[in-house]
């Protein structure tokens, strides 16, 4: 009996190659040291302390790398549930108040079950009425807004906008503002990015040569890795800060506390319901979207039923361990795949 109540452990991992674990092991290296930043920023985004956004990328990521479809999907914060988040808990409390921090793990245990139960009841069909092109389409959106969401980090001018036009008129008028070191620092780090990605078979080639030929594909892929354990380094040593370029400042240790969220009434649930609905649905069509378009590339199989489950418990956990609502991210995904990922086990 206690055999059969235990879950059974997924197909990737019982038929593992040890082939895989090299490429694994990096790419899950890579993206580790990259959604670190990420994932604070996140959390801000949401009304949180920046430390949540560790939270929400740490048992969650677990929970999908058991349950869900996708090989190369990387679960945790992003910037639309963040988003959602911060709009559905504006004016039921305080940002970074205790019941607000209560009330964010709530909306992702909500979410969580309607996932779940979505998977259960296989309402995965919903995807058959989503074309090829308009997932490619979610894609490029969401990239384009991605890269306009960095611009004021590259710059460090105070940018705000909602539409591309506005943002561009938001850009003119805050170029006089930038400031100079954060701006040389972002451009220094595009530059290496664009040519790791654009010309890195072209510069690794001419570097290493000979027996050393073969690293070529390694060092494109650890090069991002490189860039942000140095920049790290670099702020700690140099005192960034002194200089006014924005740093995170103290995040607290520990991990986070395992605990059921429980709302002070159940009016507070239902207020929740509609917009944990809406956060359900668009977490699901954005990391189906990009897990279908990176099953197509890859020749492997989607089950869209068995990732709502994936979903569903990775907000689920999610909720229990101080998260908030999470979801595959677009940039993280595509930075797991680069970095060489071949199954969950890089998560």
């Amino acid at each position: 009996m206690s055999r059969r109540l235990l879950p059974r452990p997924p197909t990737w991992l019982t038929h593992y190659s040890s082939a895989n674990l090299p490429a694994d092991v990096v790419a899950g290296l890579v993206v580790g040291v990259l959604v670190i930043p990420q994932s604070l920023g996140y959390a801000v985004l949401a009304g949180l302390p920046p430390v949540y956004g560790l939270y929400a990328s740490i048992m969650p990521v677990l929970a999908y790398a058991w349950v869900g479809s996708s090989n190369v999907q990387a679960i945790g914060a992003v910037a639309i549930t963040a988003i959602m988040t911060a709009s559905t808990l504006h004016g039921l409390a305080a940002p970074d108040s205790a019941n607000y921090v209560l009330l964010a793990s709530l909306l992702a245990l909500i979410v969580g079950a309607m996932l779940w139960l979505a998977g259960h009841f296989k309402l995965g069909w919903v995807m058959q009425f989503i074309s090829r092109g308009v997932s490619a389409g979610f894609i490029s959106g969401a990239a384009v807004l991605i890269l306009l969401s960095q611009v004021k980090y590259l710059t460090g001018a105070s940018l705000s906008a909602n539409t591309l036009p506005d943002f561009l008129i938001s850009l003119s008028h805050q170029w006089s503002h930038l400031h100079p070191p954060t701006f040389a620092l972002g451009m220094v780090a595009l530059t290496l990015f664009l040519l790791n990605r654009f010309a890195s078979h072209w510069v690794w080639q001419s570097w290493l040569r000979g027996k050393y030929a073969g690293w070529a594909t390694w060092a494109t892929r650890l090069l991002p890795l490189a860039v942000v354990i140095i920049a790290i380094t670099a702020s700690y040593v140099g005192h960034w800060s002194t200089h006014g370029i924005r740093v995170i400042g103290v995040i607290p240790s520990g991990l986070p506390n395992i605990a059921l969220p429980s709302p002070s009434s159940v009016g507070q649930v239902f207020s929740l319901l509609p917009n944990a609905g809406l956060i359900a649905l668009i977490a699901f069509v954005s990391s189906s979207s990009v897990a279908i378009t990176y099953a197509r590339l890859r020749g492997e199989h989607f089950d869209a039923n068995a990732d709502l489950k994936g979903l569903g418990l990775a907000n689920v956990v999610g909720g229990i361990s101080q998260s908030f609502p999470v979801a595959g991210g677009f940039s993280r995904t595509a930075i797991n795949v680069d970095s060489g990922a071949q199954t969950p086990l890089a998560s």
